[in-house]
């Protein structure tokens, strides 16, 4: 998938930093906010940061929504298939010293 967004330039390398193979986007990140507070120390200029909490923001997006996309992006069939099989027949266990949990 990775490969399929970079080559139709659907990926911004600029700006998103996730997934990205060789990139370590949070390092990259957060050295930017760090040297960009300290020129605002140094110039005595205020700055702004806004913090964006994303906690599962992957879990909680509409499923339709995400094939949607998929779609208008010219995903592969194959693709979007596995993608909506995968969230159609979602499931999990947790595995214990007794074996694995019937959640």
């Amino acid at each position: 998938m990775t490969r399929f967004m970079l080559s139709n330039n659907y990926f911004r390398p600029n700006h998103q930093k996730g997934f990205l193979p060789g990139i370590s986007g949070c390092l990259e990140h957060n050295t930017l906010l760090s040297e960009s507070l300290k020129d605002a120390r140094r110039s005595e200029r205020q700055i702004t940061v806004c913090w964006i909490d994303l906690e599962n923001a992957f879990g909680s997006i509409q499923h339709e929504l995400m094939l949607f996309a998929l779609r208008w992006y010219n995903f592969p069939p194959l693709v979007r298939d596995m993608i909506a099989s995968y969230y159609s027949k979602l499931r999990f266990s947790i595995i214990t010293k007794e074996g694995p949990s019937k959640v």
